[in-house]
């Protein structure tokens, strides 16, 4: 009987979302915190290490991405619209960058992926969405993600070509989706009632699309197709009472969901295609009510095609050498 090659499975998770592999996953401490960012082992969600990503004085918060070997934040409301980016291993200061005008004190949003990082400005702002080279935090684009009378903010994702822009409180809850490279307008929803101004967080990961609702709504999650912007599941990520929003993340087979504001620091994963509950912590005090913001990368297919490629190298090799009739010569190029 033939045996497959093992590098065939291998190349075959490259195309499939793994839970627990991807690697770290962080938690940043919402406006009355200091700014703290917490890194978790997404195998055991067992805490890490945990930094200060901006001065320990400043507490308007800190929003957090991950991806590409980064940890991405930016500073909340009452600061300066600064992004820094830290090597997600070592914690080592990599790049920082003043997203929008200094004198901006409304926060930030922050997303990194396909080599890029993304930057929204928070509510107070127009709808301004920056996008800069994730290694030289040069300026590639900007461009106004909704009208630009809108001063509700916005809140960003990054992830498979597209660039996912919610609206953030003020306005109906839209989503739009552009893509990444030419920055056009791909599609365009709501993701929840158009009465509901409550705002939005957006996530992408896995061919999803994840929508939590903003403040006063319920903490619901619509996770919709990628590709098609088909609605595939909705649930709710904590108690249905609990109406201080929902910021969300997926990836890795997980979706990551973070209580708002007015709650406890709770953070719950569940998996992405059961809406199985696999584990919920507190990230910070559990006295602390400023809500949390959470990032979850994606496992990196073109690592797990690589270990593919290698194996079946080797696997060719033996091959090879067991097909050899012995005593036969070797022929050499």
């Amino acid at each position: 009987m033939k045996r497959t090659p093992p590098a065939v499975y291998v190349f075959l998770l490259a195309l499939l979302p793994i839970p627990g592999l991807a690697g770290t996953a962080v938690v940043g401490s919402g406006p009355g915190g200091g700014p703290t960012v917490n890194v978790y082992d997404t195998s055991s969600w067992t805490l890490q290490t945990s930094f200060f990503a901006f001065s320990p004085s400043f507490t308007g918060g800190v929003d957090v991405a991950v991806g590409d070997g980064k940890i991405v934040v930016g500073e909340g409301a009452g600061g300066s619209p600064q992004v820094n980016v830290y090597n997600a291993s070592t914690l080592s200061e990599q790049n920082t960058v003043t997203a929008f005008s200094p004198s901006f004190s409304g926060g930030v949003d922050v997303a990194i992926g396909d080599g890029k990082i993304v930057v929204g400005e928070g509510p107070g702002g127009g709808p301004l969405i920056n996008v800069y080279d994730e290694s030289t935090l040069t300026l590639l684009d900007s461009f106004l993600a909704f009208s630009p009378s809108f001063t509700g903010g916005t809140r960003v994702a990054i992830g498979n070509g597209q660039i996912v822009v919610g609206a953030g409180p003020g306005a109906s809850p839209t989503v739009n989706v552009y893509n990444d490279n030419t920055f056009a307008l791909e599609n365009s929803f709501n993701a929840f009632s158009p009465s509901f101004n409550g705002g939005v967080s957006v996530a992408l990961g896995d061919g999803k699309i994840a929508v939590g609702a903003g403040a006063g709504g319920g903490p619901q999650v619509n996770l919709y197709d990628a590709s098609t912007f088909a609605l595939q599941n909705s649930f709710f990520a904590f108690s249905p009472s609990f109406a201080g929003g929902v910021d969300v993340a997926v990836g890795g087979g997980n979706i990551v969901a973070g209580e708002g504001s007015g709650g406890t620091p709770t953070v719950n994963v569940f998996d992405e295609n059961t809406l199985a509950q696999q584990d919920s912590f507190d990230a910070f005090s559990p006295s602390f009510t400023g809500g949390v913001s959470v990032a979850v990368p994606e496992p990196d297919p073109l690592l797990f095609m690589s270990i593919g490629f290698g194996l079946l190298y080797s696997w060719q090799r033996r091959r090879n050498s067991h097909d050899r009739i012995p005593g036969q010569a070797v022929r050499r190029a």
